[in-house]
């Protein structure tokens, strides 16, 4: 290139007006957000007398002490740009108000404001009918319409990483657009920190919208965009005892890296609140103070501890207080209740100790209690024990149990305890509980047989094990029952009396539950007292203390919520007494005669139903296996008359290796899952299409290649047949197949399969 010349200068992307360059150099003292990028703009000719316009030459102003520079070097006379006040603040708008008129006036309409640095900002009401919502108070008010926003103006791009954020009192998520078009925002919550991708980047200008339910206003006083500074240096800014900063030469010296504290600061015990000030100074030239906290631990004279400030490690040295004995506890009260069901309680209590000679602690004695350890070891003059108080206290009271050292303050543990005549039980809500599932298979149930009396909250949920009085069968999960109710076990008796019991269960199946009313009643509408199970009613009333039972009320996989509410015209929520639940997982079969289903432990076939593994899948046929039992976690056919079947627990003996089903837990089909089907009365394979979902516990099987969109059964125990019957009348309740292995629900003349046997049906 022989020579290229100026012909334009680009800012962050906006043209700049060269009438300011002089000498080649111009000093700007516009504010920009972080370091300016500038694009040099020249027409470049070459040795052949070619030339070529609008080449750039693009570059990032650097740190010039204070300030920043761009300098060119690619013409005769370097260009230098010399930029002041540079900031890493977008916008800024605090506590707006109205500018030159009253803006709650202003409806349908939008107003402008300026505000630092170089931008401006408008308020625009997209509904006539809410007058007051737009800038009232030292505060933006968005409501109304969803054309209703709030738009920010600036000189500076948005670019990755930069961080908007509003203070505000009525939201903490807006949506953040580039246009007035609310349905185009994203909705974010304040700070947020655009990132690689966003839309935003590049833009001059947002869009701000509220969020929430229509009608509703949103209100903020500051909105912020700001780009995050460089750090330029890190140095050591000074030491700091708790919040009080200390005085050089004063209170310590630094040498080597070593500060070193004076005997004005010395301690007993290592110091927690000791501080290293962290001087940090940005790319803009401001500074920032942040406290690095010190760990000190015994030295030998000192408490010593290392900190690191940028790339220095210091060393902080605390000089050790030896001439004090020192006692310290972790708590100077507990408490302690008792009852019939915890005659015996403890409390535990930590003490600490400094400047102690070495030997025999001993721990106090006191009226009605017992302190374990006896006694403790002291060694390098340090004591850290933690002390067990245990008392089996007939009676309320209170004691003082004073830990003592000589020459040390003494310090005293008061001690409360009580002997509650019934039970306090500590409730848990039931959106905290960590186990919900009842067991998969087998009926599982509890029959409440507690003893004793309890007496929790009126109404408040809680976890049924939180009562280890109420015993219930091996196969219930007492953790699994959540119950809302007045009396959980009330007296003697064995019953729950109350409103609400919650409980999940993972696989389909049905609940019993046997209930009464809470005390004898005539019989009206007002009286009659149903169980509701999910929602719907049992059907089963109760009018008196004696206890009656549900149907089995079949209930989906999730939660079941059992309840009561009066027979009258418009139910009312009541309470009944509940004492016995049962659970028995189930499977169902629809009239195609076939289910899938996926064991979620070892259980037994139904009676009267077959159960079949996939062996084998090609040539457009799947070959069913029969098997004797469904192991764990293994999917199966399920064949058998149109009902709903109860599901036992078994020891499985079947292997599973051979099979070829699979369990879905939700599964998207990518085009080579086949899930079974029944479709113009022929049952078997169907391939499902891209995108749709198999919901969890249902089979399906995966073929690969240039697979049919249908497979049909063939069936292992039916190979080898040689016989023929003449007439098939009487079959058609055994099971009938065509020679492909698909059950025929509706058979016309033709050779078919019953029982392994060839049929002819003329």
């Amino acid at each position: 290139m022989a020579s290229a010349e100026l012909t334009g200068i680009n800012i962050n992307g906006t043209a700049w007006d060269m009438a300011g360059l002089s000498s080649y150099a111009a000093t700007i003292s516009d504010e920009y957000a972080g370091p300016p990028t500038v694009e040099y703009i020249y027409t470049a000719t070459y040795d052949d007398a070619t030339s070529e316009t609008g080449k750039k030459h693009e570059i990032v102003a650097t740190k010039n002490g204070t300030n920043y520079q761009t300098v060119s070097t690619i013409f005769t006379n370097n260009v230098t740009l010399n930029f002041t006040n540079v900031s890493n603040v977008l916008f800024s708008m605090t506590n707006p108000t109205a500018p030159t008129e009253e803006l709650a006036s202003k409806t349908s309409s939008n107003v402008t404001a300026t505000f630092s640095p170089g931008g401006s900002a408008t308020v625009y009401n997209g509904h006539g009918s809410s007058a007051s919502q737009l800038v009232y108070n030292d505060q933006i008010n968005l409501g109304g319409s969803g054309n209703s926003y709030f738009l920010a103006n600036f000189t500076a791009a948005i670019a990755e990483g930069d961080i908007i954020t509003s203070s505000n009192t009525t939201a903490s998520t807006f949506k953040i657009g580039i246009n007035s078009t609310a349905g185009n925002a994203k909705e974010v919550d304040f700070p947020y920190t655009v990132p690689s991708g966003s839309n935003l980047i590049g833009q001059k200008s947002v869009f701000v919208f509220k969020t929430g339910t229509s009608g509703t206003s949103a209100t903020f006083n500051t909105f912020t965009i700001t780009r995050p500074k460089t750090i330029d240096s890190q140095a050591l800014g000074g030491v700091k005892e708790g919040e009080t900063t200390l005085t050089e030469t004063t209170d310590y010296t630094v040498s080597s890296n070593t500060i070193t504290l004076t005997d004005a600061h010395k301690a007993i015990v290592a110091p927690t609140d000791i501080k290293l000030i962290n001087r940090i100074t940005y790319d803009d030239s401001s500074t920032d103070d942040k406290d690095v906290d010190v760990t000190l631990a015994k030295n030998g004279d000192f408490f010593e501890g290392t900190a690191t400030i940028g790339a220095t490690t210091y060393t902080v040295k605390v000089p050790v207080d030896t001439s004090t004995p020192l006692l310290s506890l972790s708590a100077a009260t507990g408490t302690i209740s008792l009852n019939s069901y915890t005659p015996t309680g403890t409390v535990k209590v930590t003490v600490t100790g400094a400047n102690l000679a070495n030997g025999t602690f001993n721990a106090p004695t006191a009226d009605g209690v017992t302190v374990t350890p006896a006694t403790v070891e002291i060694t390098d003059g340090t004591l850290s024990q933690e002390f067990t108080i245990t008392t089996t206290a007939t009676t309320a009271a209170s004691t003082d149990i004073t830990f003592a050292y000589t020459g040390a303050e003494s310090k005293t543990f008061t001690l409360a305890y009580s002997k509650t005549a019934k039970r306090s039980v500590a409730q848990t809500d039931v959106t905290s509980a960590t186990t919900w599932d009842w067991k998969n298979a087998g009926s599982a149930s509890i029959e409440l047989k507690g003893e004793g009396v309890t007496d929790p909250q009126n109404g408040k949920e809680f976890i049924l094990s939180d009562l280890p009085e109420i015993t219930n069968d091996a196969t219930f999960n007492s953790q699994a029952l959540k119950v809302a109710c007045q009396w959980p076990n009330r007296g003697e008796n064995s019953y729950l009396q109350g409103n609400t019991i919650k409980f999940n269960v993972t696989v389909p199946g049905t609940v019993q539950v046997w209930f009464s009313n809470t005390s004898n009643r005539d019989d009206n509408a007002k009286n009659r007292r149903f169980l509701y199970v999910n929602g719907t009613n049992s059907d089963v009333y109760t009018l008196n203390q004696d206890f009656v039972n549900t149907e089995a009320i079949a209930v989906p996989a999730g939660e079941v919520v059992i309840n009561a509410f009066t027979g009258e015209e418009t139910p009312a929520a009541t309470m009944v007494r509940v004492n016995k639940i049962i659970f028995t997982p189930t499977v169902t079969i629809g009239d195609a005669g076939y289910a899938t289903y996926v064991a979620a432990e070892d259980v037994a076939v139904p009676e009267g139903v077959k159960a079949y593994f996939v062996t084998a899948a090609d040539g457009g046929k799947a070959t069913l296996e029969k098997v004797s039992d469904i192991p764990e976690g293994a999917a199966v056919i399920l064949e058998g008359a149109k009902g709903t079947y109860a599901l036992t627990a078994t020891t499985a003996t079947t292997d599973a290796a051979s099979n070829l089903l699979k369990a879905s837990t939700g599964l998207t089909a990518d085009g080579t899952q086949y899930v079974l089907a029944s479709k113009d009365g022929v049952t078997g394979f169907y391939k499902l299409a891209n995108g749709e979902t198999l919901p969890a516990g249902k089979a399906y099987l995966v073929v690969d290649g240039l697979a049919p969109q249908f497979i049909g059964f063939s069936f292992g125990e039916a190979t080898g047949i040689a016989a023929v019957e003449a007439n098939g009348a009487g079959i058609l309740n055994d099971g009938l197949y065509n020679l492909q292995g698909q059950r025929v629900a509706q058979p016309r003349k033709g050779m078919y399969i019953v029982n392994g046997k060839k049929v002819i049906i003329k």
